[in-house]
């Protein structure tokens, strides 16, 4: 039996009433729509008289919640914004893509970019219902733009839909991810597997996680991971190219949940070749997750020469016990041959792959 409990705006704060009850059997599912601002409980009993258990017995329950606008606040948001009929038919259809898409919270995306970037106000929520439409490693076209609009977008602090999910490719803006527990799960896992568990990893390693390098020459791209040589270094020196020591990311690092092994314009092989094309990379790891963290693949590419086409890879499979790769300590550091490495430097630095997908899964058993 579920009993569900919800605040009572005629009684005290501390007060909960039963709005509803309900048996099921021994599966099953109930939904309910709260109405009411505050502290909810839900309780699960079970009807001995009907039911008998035995000890060593377990029962399993899922929570989930979706949280909507309701009609009355619509309203209050269109008066406020001065929206038009049209533009609060494409909120609500974008909420209804939220609702979809793990409840991501789109209602500040399409209010800031009706702010700040009115052009990309009604691409955007178009291509925000095109992605769930289009199978995963297709972009999805939102709407043309300058670079230097573009450039402007990437700067702003106060995004709602992220930078990093898109990529502009000659002139035309494309959404090629959204956010999810799976992408976003594994690039922090491999974040905390790859130097900061190791202090003298950490001293001499840098992550700059999903920053843009400022290179005239090339356009903003943002990597969901990179990491490059602290200034403690000794002997590293700064590539041509780069205007300061925190733009050399020595390696790069993409995670896909809809992008997919391809070459085609956003995709995860595509994304390698043009990080090759950057001044100071070394490395470019690469690794497609698939739903709940299922499985995953992985290709490691290490940068011979620059502005050169990465040669062909096969993806390998991410597996246990161990998935390991191994990177070049030199390379890492901006190092030449022979150089010495900092005290205590692992030589060469080898990650397990399989130990960042169990870590990234830990929020999906």
């Amino acid at each position: 039996m579920l009993a569900f409990y919800a605040p009572d705006p005629t009684k005290d704060d501390s007060e909960n009433t039963l709005v509803k009850k309900e048996v099921t059997g021994k599966k099953g599912s109930i939904s309910f729509t709260a109405e009411q601002n505050g502290d909810h409980w839900v309780c699960v009993s079970l009807d001995s008289s009907n039911y008998a258990l035995p000890d060593s017995a377990s029962m399993r329950f899922v929570l989930k919640l979706a949280m909507g606008t309701s009609s009355e606040e619509y309203q209050h948001l269109a008066k406020k914004n001065q929206m038009n009929a049209l533009h609060l038919e494409i909120l609500k259809l974008r909420d209804r893509v939220r609702a979809i898409q793990r409840n991501q919270d789109y209602a500040k995306v399409l209010q800031r970019l009706l702010e700040t970037f009115p052009i990309l106000f009604s691409a955007v929520a178009d291509a925000l219902l095109g992605v769930l439409e289009t199978p995963r490693g297709h972009a999805v076209y939102a709407c043309d733009a300058s670079e230097t609009d573009w450039n402007a977008f990437v700067e702003d602090e106060a995004q709602e839909i992220k930078s990093t999910h898109m990529e502009w490719i000659g002139g035309k803006i494309y959404i090629v991810e959204l956010s999810s527990p799976e992408h976003e799960s594994y690039r922090c896992a491999f974040l905390l597997e790859f130097c900061l568990r190791d202090r003298v990893v950490d001293r001499y390693l840098i992550s700059w996680g999903q920053s843009y390098v400022d290179v005239q020459t090339r356009p903003r791209y943002e990597p969901d991971q990179s990491f490059g040589p602290t200034r403690e270094v000794i002997g590293a020196v700064l590539p041509p190219g780069l205007p300061h020591f925190w733009a050399w990311h020595t390696l790069k690092v993409e995670v896909g949940h809809r992008r997919r092994w391809r070459h085609s314009d956003g995709q995860l092989d595509w994304k390698a070749d043009e990080w090759a094309t950057f001044p100071g990379v070394r490395y470019v790891l690469c690794v497609a997750v698939e739903d709940e963290l299922a499985g995953a693949s992985y290709k490691l590419h290490r940068v011979e020469h620059e502005a050169r086409r990465l040669p062909h890879q096969d993806p390998v499979p991410i597996v246990a016990p161990q998935t390991v790769v191994t990177f070049d300590s030199r390379l890492l550091l901006g190092l030449q041959p022979g150089d010495a490495l900092p005290g205590g430097f692992p030589d060469p630095l080898v990650v397990d792959l399989y130990a960042v997908l169990q870590r990234a899964r830990c929020g999906f058993l």
